[in-house]
């Protein structure tokens, strides 16, 4: 990976921070469910990508690893029934769900030289020390009022848009369903959008998941249009107070619309969704589960990320020990195997900031030595928690 030119602004330097190669021609890979038994889980593998921000890039290193390992090139998928993301890892699950790998790891080489995350004027002005004190005291009292009254993001969500239109495409092969989560703040809940798979072999996945997913009404699960497209990748990415939600119409009525934002807010990890259609399942995490890192906060901004970064982490460890219990503990356990890639240190760089090159660097570099390592069972630090195994 080549180290990428450096980007202008730093994304975490002006107030919170925030989320966000042509495929070769082969033979596609056989669906992995058990022709005995298609209906069940049996035998089926799921992908989980969490969200993280920048902390996405180790999981790219990872994805590019496990493709290597298995020898396939883009155009060939992973051996999953289905992906899940959120966030980041919904962003990163689009390029393994099209199997585009060199094009993943080219997204990564771009993303710090690209001005995706420029506020809003008159916000630019405190992202700037050559302004006047008077300049940046005027704007500080713009964006003070504006958040109790009209402002619902400081960002341009102008960056982040153009950098998704030019690398995602509708249009693109999907040989695995993607699954997205995303949280609805109008109606306070989560909600589950799917890119159904096009391919030979995907959509006989897409087929076994659907009659698997028949039960399943812990969140709704909406098909993903042309129409849509953009806005779901961007509303899961969104996060509050530094973009705008994003108005996605109902789909029953698109005269209307509610309004999205970061699906990392309500599930991080979409554990349930992966547990109800296979018994394998892979969760690709981009934070130790024990942090020692003493961080000493400078401002209010830095408070801000910190906050986030602590909220998501937690998020994801209840979640994947929740799942866990779920099946396990129940009075009708479903067997299942649990599997995870996670960095065993922090990784570099302040959280939020897609600007730092030589951070995403050695992040990517972390992901592809643990890919290259593999899976490794995962083992739930919590006593007690497992009833049966």
């Amino acid at each position: 990976m080549e180290k990428p030119a450096s980007l202008p602004m730093s994304r975490a330097s002006f107030l919170l921070g925030g989320t966000a190669a042509a495929s070769v021609p082969s033979a596609e890979l056989p669906a992995i469910a058990s022709p005995r038994d298609s209906t069940t889980r049996r035998g089926r593998r799921a992908l989980i990508l969490s969200g993280g921000a920048n902390r996405g890039v180790y999981a790219a290193g990872a994805i590019t690893a496990l493709a290597e390992t298995a020898g396939l090139r883009d155009g060939q998928p992973l051996p999953y029934d289905l992906v899940c993301g959120t966030s980041i890892g919904a962003l990163n699950g689009y390029f393994v769900a099209t199997a585009q790998y060199s094009q993943l790891r080219r997204l990564w080489e771009l993303v710090s030289t690209r001005p995706v995350f420029e506020p809003k004027s008159p916000y630019n002005h405190l992202a700037n020390n050559a302004s006047g004190i008077g300049t940046r005291l005027y704007a500080a009292f713009h964006l003070a009022i504006g958040l109790l009254q009209r402002v619902k993001g400081v960002v341009n969500p102008r960056g982040v848009r153009d950098l998704l239109h030019e690398e995602f495409k509708p249009a693109e092969t999907f040989h695995i369903p993607l699954y997205i989560s995303v949280t609805n703040i109008t109606r306070q809940r989560n909600e589950m959008f799917v890119l159904r798979a096009t391919s030979a072999g995907g959509i006989q996945r897409q087929e076994i998941n659907d009659r698997l997913l028949d039960d399943f009404h812990r969140d709704p699960i909406r098909t993903v249009d042309e129409h849509i497209f953009y806005d779901v990748f961007f509303a899961t990415a969104a996060l509050p107070l530094v973009f705008d939600p994003v108005l996605i119409p109902h789909q029953d009525d698109p005269t209307k619309a509610d309004e999205y934002i970061d699906g990392g807010i309500t599930k991080n990890i979409p554990a349930d969704i992966a547990l109800h259609c296979a018994d394998a399942v892979h969760t690709m995490l981009v934070e130790p589960l024990d942090s020692r890192v003493e961080i000493a906060y400078a401002n209010a901004s830095e408070i801000g990320l910190g906050v986030f970064s602590t909220m998501q982490r937690r998020i994801i460890e209840l979640g994947l020990y929740l799942a866990y219990a779920d099946k396990r503990s129940s009075t009708t356990p479903l067997p299942f195997k649990a599997s995870i890639i996670q960095p065993a240190q922090e990784l570099p760089g302040e959280f939020g900031d897609f600007s730092d090159r030589v951070a995403l660097q050695r992040g990517w570099e972390m992901g592809y030595r643990d890919g290259l390592r593999g899976w490794r069972p995962f083992e739930p630090p919590i006593r007690g928690l497992v009833t049966n195994d």
